[in-house]
């Protein structure tokens, strides 16, 4: 029995349909956090030689300064990579992809100067310093 999020990443073509995780070991030198990726492809890129799509989505409300027009337009890329399952999309699929990408930063510019709040600016350096001591205590957790 394969499990639904092998299922999904076979028809995104990212895994060999009905890939069991847990049968293949990691590859001789492998650091935590191992996937079962990195067994078929390494761990640093994809089978077509491009880098991991990015995963995280950044908060861009309530920041001073506020957020630019190209880190919205970031966002919308990612947003687009991950409903699509393309890093880049094939050339066919290009006008599509883009235009999407294009609406869905215009709705996030939309929503981002109309949204309020009481609560006082966040930092972008405190924020991100936030960020590398909470990757640091995963990565510190995963090597214990």
């Amino acid at each position: 029995m394969f499990c639904t999020a092998s299922k999904h990443r076979a028809l995104l073509g990212r895994l060999p349909f009905g890939f069991d995780y847990y049968k293949h070991p990691p590859p001789p030198g492998a650091k935590p956090p191992y996937t079962a990726r990195a067994a078929l492809i390494g761990p640093v890129e994809t089978a077509h030689g491009m880098p991991f799509m990015c995963r995280n989505i950044k908060t861009l409300f309530n920041f001073d300064p506020p957020a630019t027009d190209d880190e919205v337009r970031g966002a919308s890329l990612q947003f687009v990579r991950k409903l699509s399952g393309y890093n880049k999309p094939s050339k066919i699929n290009e006008a599509a992809f883009n235009r999407a990408v294009e609406e869905i930063a215009t709705v996030a510019r939309n929503l981002l100067d109309s949204l309020e709040t009481t609560a006082p600016p966040r930092g972008r350096e405190v924020e991100a310093e936030k960020a590398r001591a909470r990757g640091d205590r995963a990565r510190n957790r995963v090597n214990e």
